[in-house]
């Protein structure tokens, strides 16, 4: 039998439900909202929702679950090791408060604006015409 073959390496499980109980704790002790922690992390409020949710059967790359990690202030692979089930790294049993680096927290504002930009002129320029705009906006600001 072919499953019966002794080369065959089990895959270990993941389990998003756990990586979703800590986040939401997390999240909820830290008293950070979705965006803010996509901003933080650098990853998609839609790509939050879904570790809230215990994945939705959908993977999730090891290098998001670091970005998140990290965002809400534990190593960097916290949550990888939380949907392993491998033991946690012996620093992230208490965990750090989450990134308030001042200069974190500009470059969050900073993508804001950005995101508020690009959602302006692209509902200001029409399509056929944007690559010229794009032109006379950017030597209006300079």
């Amino acid at each position: 039998m072919a499953g019966d073959e002794g080369g065959t390496v089990p895959v270990p499980r993941e389990n998003w439900h756990a990586v979703a109980r800590a986040l939401n704790d997390r999240m909820r002790a830290g008293r950070v909202g979705q965006q803010e922690l996509a901003d933080l992390a650098g990853v998609s409020v839609a790509t939050v929702r879904v570790l809230q949710r215990g994945g939705g059967g959908r993977r999730v790359q090891d290098a998001t679950l670091g970005a998140v990690s990290r965002a809400l202030g534990w190593p960097v692979d916290y949550l990888l090791c939380v949907a392993l089930g491998r033991p946690l790294p012996e620093n992230g049993a208490e965990p750090r408060a989450v990134v308030t680096d001042p200069q974190v927290e500009i470059l969050v504002v900073l993508r804001r604006i950005e995101r508020h930009v690009e959602t302006l002129v692209h509902g200001l320029i029409p399509a056929s015409t944007s690559g010229a705009a794009e032109t006379t906006i950017d030597a209006d600001t300079s």
